[in-house]
């Protein structure tokens, strides 16, 4: 029996993963809110659209796909190998902190890694709480959607590459409301929009990689919230945004080369 979906468990995905987020930031448009850094309202409850729709998709197309979902939610023992790389973003992060030391004449605000767009602001030991809050809701929420379920599926039927395109475009489609309601997101214009754009495209390569490597939900989402800390906090700044950014386009065009020359070699554009 197949374990993966089909095209009807792809749209099921995509119309229950629209109606949830599109649903919560919908209303938080209809209410003039605005999402600021630290503060509420919160579009958090949005960001688990995905993780609904797949497991929604997956009810509904039978037993292996939702056994099969389920195992990549289960998936803690990856290796030490597939922990390092999922952790990649914090290690560049944690690199960056000299290098700001040296350039401002002094060190990172460890507090203001408890200042995200939609959530109360937090200090101290509260900060651990913070990060398991974003890996659940950001992570989880959409990696399971994401990486767990639309690109297996699509990777199923037209191969990796073309499954990550697809992907990242329907990723940055689903973005779309955020960049009326989040204040962050209302800043991205012209080149900064063009920026972002090329960050989510590599990090939809990255990830696609990831995910054939571990086939781990929680490795996708500890990668996911490591390079949100890093890039997505008050914390980050441009120096924290710039490197983690890099580092990831950096990877994605280390993986795309694999991709290529394997494909030459012809032995298919698979690369674990």
């Amino acid at each position: 029996m197949a374990t993966q979906p089909g095209c009807r468990g792809v749209l099921i995905f995509v119309v229950t993963t629209l109606l949830v987020s599109w649903g919560w930031w919908g209303m938080l448009i209809y209410w003039g809110a605005t999402v600021t850094v630290g503060a509420w309202p919160t579009h958090f409850p949005g960001l688990l659209g995905p993780a609904i729709g797949a497991l929604v998709a997956a009810g509904a197309t039978g037993r292996p796909t939702f056994r099969r979902l389920v195992g990549r939610l289960a998936r803690w023992r990856i290796g030490g190998l597939g922990w390092l790389l999922a952790l990649v973003p914090l290690l560049v992060a944690l690199l960056t902190v000299p290098v700001a030391r040296l350039l401002t004449g002094a060190w990172p605000a460890l507090d203001d890694l408890g200042r995200v767009s939609g959530l109360p602001p937090v200090t101290g030991g509260w900060v651990p709480v913070l990060v398991a809050v974003v890996f659940v809701v950001d992570g989880i929420g959409e990696e399971l959607g994401w990486r767990g379920w639309l690109q297996p599926a699509l990777a199923a039927r037209w191969g990796t590459p073309r499954a990550t395109i697809v992907t990242w475009l329907a990723w940055t489609l689903w973005h779309a409301p955020l960049f009326v309601v989040v204040a962050t997101f209302r800043g991205l214009i012209g080149i900064t929009l063009l920026g972002w754009l090329m960050g989510l495209a590599c990090a939809s390569v990255v990830a696609a990689w990831l995910m054939r490597r571990t086939d781990s939900v929680p490795a996708l989402a500890a990668w996911h919230t490591a390079y949100t800390m890093a890039a997505g906090t008050a914390a980050a700044g441009g120096l924290f945004a710039a490197t983690s950014t890099a580092a990831i386009i950096v990877w994605a065009v280390l993986i795309l080369g694999a991709w290529a020359i394997r494909k030459s070699r012809g032995s298919g554009p698979t690369v674990r």
